[in-house]
């Protein structure tokens, strides 16, 4: 009796895949309330997002996910919506290899992706 139940939800989750389960972005960069960034830091031949979180002194902020999806010519980094963790208002610097993306970097492709689908350009930095 439990046999062809679970063979379906098995075939259920194989046919749906890994792409419906991406989270979509939840909080605009307006709402991320930044204290620095996002800005892309070039040092040598590498990139790294940079950016940290202002931290609200009237009560606890929560920290987001930063994800990030490759769509045709550029790549896009957002927020989920907030976990509850709180947010420590530290400097995050991500590289951008992790996620392949120094290439578009260097073509000026990054950018950062608001709930509405609005993008916002990431600046580049050299140092």
């Amino acid at each position: 009796m439990r046999t062809p139940f679970f063979l379906a939800i098995t075939l259920l989750v194989a046919l749906t895949g890994c792409k419906s389960m991406t989270p979509r972005p939840g909080l605009s960069l307006a709402e991320a309330k930044m204290a620095e960034g996002p800005v892309l830091i070039q040092r040598g031949e590498r990139f790294y997002l940079h950016y940290r979180r202002d931290v609200d002194p009237s009560g606890m902020t929560l920290q987001s996910v930063l994800k990030s999806r490759r769509i045709g010519d550029g790549a896009y980094y957002y927020f989920t919506g907030p976990v509850s963790a709180p947010e420590w208002g530290n400097i995050i610097e991500r590289p951008l290899a992790f996620d392949g993306y120094e290439d578009l970097a260097r073509r000026g492709r990054i950018f950062w992706l608001d709930p509405g689908g609005k993008t916002n350009a990431i600046p580049i930095r050299r140092e």
